[in-house]
């Protein structure tokens, strides 16, 4: 079998790529670049796999279970697999019978008690108390029960994070303390103001807890205002802090407070986000939404979260790419744009040493850690450094840092952030590291963007002393690299910070620093910015509109070809020396041939039959080959309409 082109398994698998990068991502497939045109291609034993993993997923079998199935070749990790989705399958049969039974006890106990009412509820779940003792052998079920059994019937929801803008609202707490919706809503009305568009952020609904000894919940509503209204009216004004928030719709029918429970259950485990409790920018919040049903009211359930503090526990541990030359990863890395750093114009920082040379190298001394060269170059995740530079031997033998001979960069121009209250913690990119005038440790040493966790690999960050060096470091999106001399001294691909969505970071400065008394020259400084894998989230045709194309243009000549010879028939009738009538009438005969609703003599190529009828797609339409009949038909229809109005013209001018 011939490698399978990922845009082939898409068609043949009907897949999104998207899906099959996500399965690479995790480690469950495996594309090989092949061909003049590097396409990413599965041989045949990926093919096999992505059959086995598209099945697994048919039944519900979570995507960090099939890892597991894959990762451990022993057959009872697939049994255990499947016996815990048969346990989850038990569990949701058995909660839905149990709902069952209690729906049947509410209608028993109805009928037993005469209740006719829907009003006569609350005299129902009384006498529920009282009956379903004796009912259920003495296991008592109540609301709460009821409530429990809908929560665990509830399928998952994927809530996604929006982020509101800042705005300036009017609320309809009046400046007195008191809310009043109602009132606020007519005032809106009576002022000719916006009372919000569903689904732009323009209005939001939430509750607040009244700070009197009741303790009560009220009700406020906030609707978007100009930035320089000038608000003259009872109502209060101010400044929405806007932020992040996880949204999921919902209809006003359903438990509002259910799905509360479950987005915040949602984000105990969520690697990248959490609920924001301490800081709340805003409380839990409402949004009205446009309704597919009229019978029911939408709105977004918007509920206040933060970004969580990179935690690399909670990811797979990196691995090391060793047989992986230069080339391959410059490939899977490609370079959007490069800036060489003037030299001459790099900022100091902490006033460390720091000379223009006469052959036009930069002669510096960092002394410590903060004593830095800001290259004025900002680049965000990911991106590359190329430094070319040498070191003294003289210089690098006799000093006391905590890293002679070392060269670090930084991705950040804030020393706070970077050093922290303890200028030995530094968060940083380094080769020759580790080294004393008694110890050479001459280490790779850096911490993971975002994450922050300290990677270090003694005896890979030598260099050559006394001559010139080049190190280069690509932070990738797939690898993170170090090149000494054109020699891959590291590369390390699945890092946690790899699975995030780096579009979303920041610019940052690269800086230049040290740690020791050692001169260090630099002949040039290189910064590219590097490609990002721009998702690609639909597959062709995903979400193309498959409609009937019966247009009102087309339709027509189909109409009179058909529907006019009636008439025709009437008008010579009335008007005996308007015989060119029957020539029109032969023509418009001549349409219903070429359409296909003639049932005596059709054109054999007629609408009809190419597929460009009444029923004509889109799928039709985009096929090169019968797109090329189709208009060769229309334009002999064009012909003969042509002749009509020759025939109308020529009888008027008699």
């Amino acid at each position: 079998m011939t490698n399978l082109c990922i845009t082939d398994a898409v068609k043949q698998f009907g897949v999104t790529s998207k899906t099959l990068r996500y399965y690479e991502r995790v480690g469950l497939l495996e594309a090989k670049r092949v061909g003049g045109n590097n396409y990413r291609c599965y041989d045949e034993a990926e093919v096999e796999r992505i059959k086995q993993i598209l099945v697994l997923r048919k039944m519900q079998i979570p995507v960090k279970d099939i890892i597991r199935i894959y990762e451990n070749k022993d057959m009872s990790v697939v049994v255990e697999v499947f016996v815990d989705r048969i346990n989850a399958i038990d569990a949701e049969v058995e909660a839905l019978t149990e709902l069952k039974r209690l729906t049947n006890d509410f209608l028993q106990t109805m009928r037993g008690s005469g209740i006719t009412k829907i009003s006569a509820l609350p005299i129902l779940y009384e006498q529920m108390e009282k009956h379903l003792a004796t009912l259920e052998a003495g296991r008592e079920r109540n609301y709460m029960e009821l409530s429990v059994l809908s929560d665990k019937l509830k399928k998952p929801i994927e809530p996604s994070i929006i982020s509101l803008p800042q705005m300036r609202v009017l609320s309809s707490k009046r400046k007195d303390g008191v809310s009043d919706p109602e009132g606020f809503f007519k005032w809106l009305k009576m002022k000719g103001l916006s009372t919000g568009k569903p689904g732009l952020h323009e209005r939001f609904d939430f509750q607040e807890v009244d700070i009197t000894p009741h303790g009560d919940a009220i009700d406020i509503s906030i609707v978007r205002i100009p930035e320089d209204y000038i608000n003259e009216s009872d109502y209060s004004d101010y400044i929405f802090a806007g932020g992040l928030f996880a949204a999921v719709n919902v209809y006003l029918d359903e438990d509002v407070g259910a799905f509360f429970r479950t987005v915040i259950k949602e984000f105990d485990d969520n690697k990248y986000y959490q609920i924001d409790y301490q800081s709340l920018s805003h409380a839990t919040m409402l949004e009205n939404l446009i309704s597919p049903d009229d019978q029911r009211e939408l709105v977004a359930l918007l509920v206040p979260v933060k970004k969580r503090l990179a935690d690399p526990k909670l990811f797979d541990p990196p691995e090391e790419a060793t047989e992986i030359s230069l080339a391959e990863i410059e490939a899977e890395n490609p370079v959007l744009w490069e800036i060489n750093v003037a030299l001459d114009k790099m900022t100091p920082i902490n006033s460390p040493h720091y000379r223009m040379m006469e052959n036009g190298e930069v002669e510096y001394i960092g002394w410590i850690s903060t004593r830095l060269l800001n290259t004025n170059v900002a680049v965000k995740l990911p991106y590359r450094v190329d430094i070319e530079f040498r070191l003294l031997e003289v210089d690098e033998m006799f000093g006391h840092g905590d890293s002679e001979g070392s060269i670090i960069f930084y991705h950040g121009g804030d020393l706070c952030q970077l050093f922290g209250s303890n200028t030995g913690s530094t968060e940083g990119f380094g080769i020759n590291m580790g080294n004393h005038p008694n110890k050479m440790k001459q280490a790779i040493k850096f911490y993971q963007p975002i994450f922050h966790d300290l990677y270090d690999f003694p005896g890979r960050g030598a260099v050559k002393i006394g001559e010139y060096n080049h190190v280069t470091w690509i932070i990738g999106e797939k690898h993170l690299a170090v090149i000494i001399n054109d020699e891959v001294r590291y590369c390390g691909v699945n890092f946690p910070y790899m699975t995030l969505d780096l579009s979303r970071e920041e610019t940052h400065p690269i800086i230049i620093g040290s740690n020791g008394q050692g001169k260090k020259y630099f002949r040039s400084i290189r910064i590219s910015q590097l490609s990002e894998n721009q998702k690609i989230n639909l597959k062709k045709g995903e979400l193309t509109m498959i409609t009937k194309q019966s247009t009102n243009y087309i339709c027509v000549l189909a109409t009179n070809g058909s529907c006019c010879h009636g008439f025709l028939d009437k008008a010579r009738e009335l008007n005996p020396d308007m015989d060119f009538l029957t020539k029109v009438s032969d023509l418009y005969r001549r349409y219903k041939q070429m359409w296909g609703c003639d049932s005596d003599n059709n054109d054999e190529d007629n609408l009809e039959a190419l597929g460009a009828g009444f029923n004509v797609t889109l799928e039709v339409l985009q096929d090169i080959e019968k797109r090329v009949k189709i208009a060769s038909k229309i334009r002999e229809f064009a012909e003969v309409t042509d002749e009509i109005m020759e025939v109308i013209s020529k009888a008027s001018i008699k």
